[in-house]
C-alpha cells in the first residue's frame, strides 16, 4: 500500500523523486529482519527525494492506511494466490526448491498450494486496517534506524553531508501531515456497452489447430488453444504503418507516443485510477510502436479475459490526453537519458545502432536536447489517435487456455464494434545497413574493459526454411565461439552470437556477435593497491620492509578490493592436493589440528583465530571453490574471471600453452606472512626402491642419473613453468 502511494506520487509533474518504495527484508542475518525504504533522487535536488520518502512513511505512521487501500491489497494478494493455484500442475522446479530452502533455513511451513489458498481465503477477510497499521508502526521503529545515501561523484549531484541527512530525518519525524486521500472512480471501465459487430467468416486451419475469425469491420482474429499453462491467455495484435507514417518533424513524438499514452489511462480513468480499478485482476495490456507497425500485447486469466478485451476496446476508442502525466513521464525520461550518458554500455549500444543504420536521421541516439525540442504530447496523442482510428488495419492473435465460444462473443462485442477505415502501410525512409566494411572505435569510461561488436547485414530471402537454417547455423556457431574465445583463450566474458530477421520495409538479416573483455589484462593486484612486482622482483634484491609488510592482513584488504572489482582471489578448499595452501595459512597463525604427540589440538585460540580469518577471506572468494579440483584454479585464472590463486607454476605453464596473452601478465610471488611467520605449502615426493626388487643395482643407477643437475635442468625446462631457486626461504 505504501508502494502504491510512492508510485502515485512519482507520476505527478512535480514529483520529488524518480521512484521509491519499501520492502520488508526477512532473515537478513540469521533471524534478524528489517524494513527498508528507498528513493531515487533527481539530479537537481537529492534531499527532496529523501524528504518525500520520509514524509510518506511518517504520514502513514500518523494516520494509517485506508479501508479502500486495504481492500485492493487484499484483493490483489488473493488473486495472485488463486492464479498460482490454477497453475499448480505447471509449477516450475525452482519454486519448490526455493520453498524447501526457506523451510530448511527459516522453518517456514510448506503445506502446499491447496492448503495455502484455503488459508488465504479463511484469514484474508479477517485482516483489518487496525491490524495493518499496527504492523506497519511496529516496523517503522524509533530506534535501530540506519540511513544511507549514495551518489555518483561526477559533479552532477550536490552530495549532502551526514549532518544534513540526520537533520532532515529528525525534522520530518516531528512534523504533522494531512491524511492521504484515496481518489477512486467508482464506475465501470466502459459505461455504455458498444453495439456488437459480426463474424463474417470462420476458417478452421486444422493442420495447425488454429481458428480464424474474419470480423465485419475488417479485423482478422486467429485463435490457438493450448495447454502449456492452465490459466493463461496471451494476446498480440499488429497493424502496418507505425512511426514511418510520421514526418521528420513529428517522428520523435511518434516514437514516444505509446510510452506517453501508457501513462495517461483511458477515458475517465487516469493511470492511477485505472490501476486501482484493476486491483485484484490478473490482466495487463501494453501498446507498442516501431517504424513499420503499431500493436498490442497482453495477457489475462480466464476469469479476467473480458477485462482484457475491454482494455483493448478502450485503447482504440478512448485514448486519453493527460498533460500532467506526460510532463511527469518526460521528466523521468530526461533524467534517465542524462544518467545514461555516463554508462559506456548505453553509449556503445546507441552508437552501434546509429552506425548500423548508416547514420540515418531516424536512428539518432536519444539526447535530452532531442527530447526537449522534438517530443510533444499533443503531436504524440494526435499521431497515435490516427493510428487507432482504423481498427481494420489490425490482426489479432490469441493463444492459451481459450474458450472459443467466449472468444467469439467477446470478439463480436469488443473488436468487431471498433471503427473501420482505409488500411495503412509503412513508408520506407531508406534506413538500411551501410555498404562495405565499417570500423568504429569508441572510447568511454575509466574501467579497463572493452566491448567488441561485429554485425554482418545483407538482403535475405525471407521464408520459414531459410530462417530455420540460419538459426541452426547460429546455434552451432555460438557453441564454437564460446569454446574458442572463452574456454580455450579465456579472454572474454559471456560471448554471444545470434541472428535477427526483418521482413519490412526490406527483407534483411543481421548477424550479431559480441563480447566484453579486458583489453590489457592489467595486473589486478596493482589495481588493489599492491605492487607485487616491486615486493618480489625477478631478482634477489628485495626491500625487506616491503616483504615484511606483505602479510595476511594486507592480503585480506586486497582480496576485498579484488572481489569488488569483479576479479576475486580463488583457491581450492576441499580434499585435493591444491588445498595445501591452507596448511601454510594455519602454520602462519601457529594453529595445529594435531600436535607433535598425535593429540587432537583443534580447541585452541590459534585455530579460532585462523578460522575467523578464513571466515572473512572466503566471503571474497567464489562460492564454487569448495567443489574445485586441482585443475580448476588454473582454468579459472586463465579464463580471466580471477586475479590471484595459490598454486605452483602449472597455471603459468597452462597459460603459456593455451592463452599466451594471459601468461604475459602473470607473476609469481611468496605467500603472505602470519603472526608466526611466513610459510609455504609443500608437496614432498620421494623416489624409493622396493626391498624385494630384483635389480636394485640398476634401480640405484637410474636414481643417480635422474638426480644429476643436467637431467634435472632438462626436466624443469620441459615443464615450461617451474624453476630452481638457490634460496627459496625468506626468513
Amino acid at each position: 500500500m505504501l508502494n502504491n502511494r510512492f508510485q502515485e506520487l512519482a507520476m505527478k509533474p512535480d514529483a520529488p523523486f524518480l521512484g521509491g518504495g519499501g520492502q520488508f527484508i526477512r532473515n537478513f542475518i540469521g533471524d534478524k529482519s528489517f524494513y527498508a525504504m528507498s528513493a531515487v533522487p533527481k539530479q537537481d535536488n537529492p534531499m527532496q527525494a529523501f524528504e518525500a520518502m520520509l514524509t510518506e512513511a511518517f504520514r502513514a505512521k500518523q494516520h494509517g492506511f485506508l479501508e479502500t487501500e486495504l481492500e485492493r491489497a487484499k484483493s490483489q494478494s488473493l488473486s495472485g494466490m488463486e492464479a498460482a493455484y490454477a497453475e499448480r500442475e505447471k509449477t516450475e522446479n525452482n519454486t519448490y526448491c526455493n520453498e524447501m530452502t526457506r523451510n530448511f533455513q527459516y522453518g517456514e511451513s510448506m503445506p502446499g498450494i491447496e492448503v495455502e489458498l484455503e488459508l488465504y481465503k479463511a484469514f484474508m477477510p479477517q485482516i483489518t486496517v487496525d491490524d495493518v497499521n499496527k504492523a506497519f508502526n511496529a516496523r517503522l521503529t524509533e530506534e535501530n534506524v540506519a540511513l544511507t545515501a549514495s551518489f555518483p561523484d561526477n559533479g552532477t549531484y550536490e552530495i549532502p553531508t551526514e549532518d544534513a541527512v540526520l537533520a532532515m530525518y529528525r525534522d520530518v519525524k516531528k512534523r504533522s501531515f494531512d491524511p492521504y486521500v484515496d481518489k477512486v472512480i467508482d464506475e465501470p471501465l466502459i459505461a455504455n456497452m458498444p453495439t456488437p459487430g459480426t463474424i463474417k467468416k470462420t476458417i478452421e486451419h486444422k493442420n495447425v489447430g488454429v481458428t480464424e475469425f474474419q470480423l465485419s469491420n475488417g479485423i482478422t482474429v486467429f485463435a490457438k488453444p493450448t495447454d502449456f499453462q492452465d490459466d493463461e491467455i496471451l494476446v498480440s495484435a499488429y497493424g502496418h504503418g507505425g512511426a514511418s507514417l510520421a514526418d521528420n518533424d513529428t517522428y520523435m513524438s511518434a516514437q514516444f507516443s505509446t510510452n506517453l499514452m501508457s501513462q495517461m489511462g483511458y477515458g475517465k480513468f487516469d493511470l492511477v485510477s485505472l490501476q486501482k480499478k484493476l486491483a485484484g485482476k490478473q490482466v495487463n495490456l501494453r501498446t507498442y510502436i516501431n517504424d513499420v507497425e503499431t500493436g498490442f500485447s497482453g495477457q489475462s486469466t480466464q476469469k479476467d479475459f473480458e477485462t482484457l478485451m475491454q482494455l483493448i476496446h478502450l485503447g482504440f476508442t478512448a485514448p486519453r490526453l493527460d498533460y500532467d502525466a506526460a510532463e511527469s513521464f518526460m521528466k523521468r525520461v530526461k533524467e534517465s537519458v542524462e544518467n545514461s550518458k555516463n554508462t559506456p554500455r548505453t553509449v556503445w549500444r546507441d552508437s552501434m545502432n546509429y552506425i548500423a543504420n548508416s547514420y540515418h536521421f531516424r536512428a539518432r541516439p536519444t539526447t535530452k536536447e532531442i527530447l526537449e525540442n522534438e517530443v510533444d504530447a499533443d503531436d504524440a496523442y494526435d499521431f497515435m489517435k490516427a493510428r487507432l482510428a482504423n481498427a481494420s488495419n489490425y490482426t489479432f492473435f490469441f493463444v492459451g487456455n481459450i474458450d472459443l465460444k467466449q472468444l467469439k462473443e467477446m470478439s463480436e462485442l469488443y473488436l468487431a464494434s471498433l471503427p473501420a477505415g482505409k488500411k495503412e502501410t509503412f513508408v520506407n525512409h531508406g534506413e538500411t545497413y551501410p555498404k562495405g566494411q565499417v570500423k568504429h572505435v569508441l572510447n568511454r569510461g575509466i574501467e579497463p574493459q572493452a566491448m567488441i561488436s561485429l554485425r554482418i547485414n545483407d538482403d535475405f530471402d525471407f521464408n520459414y526454411r531459410n530462417r530455420m537454417l540460419a538459426r541452426s547455423m547460429m546455434e552451432i556457431f555460438s557453441i564454437k565461439l564460446r569454446e574458442l574465445i572463452r574456454e580455450d583463450l579465456g579472454g572474454t566474458y559471456s560471448p554471444s552470437a545470434y541472428i535477427t530477421f526483418s521482413k519490412y520495409p526490406e527483407a534483411e538479416y543481421s548477424v550479431r556477435i559480441g563480447f566484453g573483455l579486458n583489453p590489457e589484462r592489467v595486473d589486478e593486484m596493482k589495481k588493489a593497491g599492491i605492487d607485487l612486482k616491486e615486493i618480489f622482483p625477478a631478482s634477489e634484491s628485495r626491500n625487506r620492509e616491503l616483504v615484511d609488510n606483505w602479510s595476511y592482513d594486507t592480503f585480506l584488504i586486497a582480496a576485498e578490493k579484488l572481489y569488488n572489482a569483479g576479479k576475486p582471489f580463488g583457491a581450492t578448499i576441499g580434499a585435493t592436493p591444491d588445498s595445501r595452501w591452507l596448511s601454510a595459512l594455519f602454520t602462519a597463525y601457529g594453529a595445529e589440528l594435531v600436535n607433535k604427540d598425535g593429540d587432537i589440538a583443534v580447541d585452541s585460540d590459534e585455530v579460532r583465530e585462523v578460522l575467523e580469518y578464513l571466515k572473512k577471506l572466503t566471503q571474497f572468494m567464489p562460492d564454487s571453490v569448495y567443489a574445485w579440483d586441482d585443475s580448476s584454479n588454473n582454468r579459472w585464472l586463465i579464463s580471466g574471471e580471477g586475479s590471484v590463486i595459490s598454486n605452483p607454476a602449472s597455471a603459468w605453464a597452462v597459460a603459456k600453452r593455451d592463452n599466451p596473452e594471459v601468461a604475459k601478465n602473470l607473476w609469481h610471488h611468496d605467500a603472505p606472512r602470519g603472526p608466526k611467520g611466513r610459510f609455504r605449502p609443500d608437496n614432498s615426493q620421494f623416489w624409493g626402491i622396493w626391498s624385494f626388487a630384483q635389480n636394485k643395482s640398476a634401480a640405484k643407477d637410474l636414481l643417480r642419473y635422474v638426480a644429476e643437475k643436467t637431467v634435472v635442468d632438462s626436466c624443469v625446462a620441459a615443464s615450461k613453468g617451474y624453476d630452481i631457486f638457490k634460496d627459496a626461504i625468506i626468513k
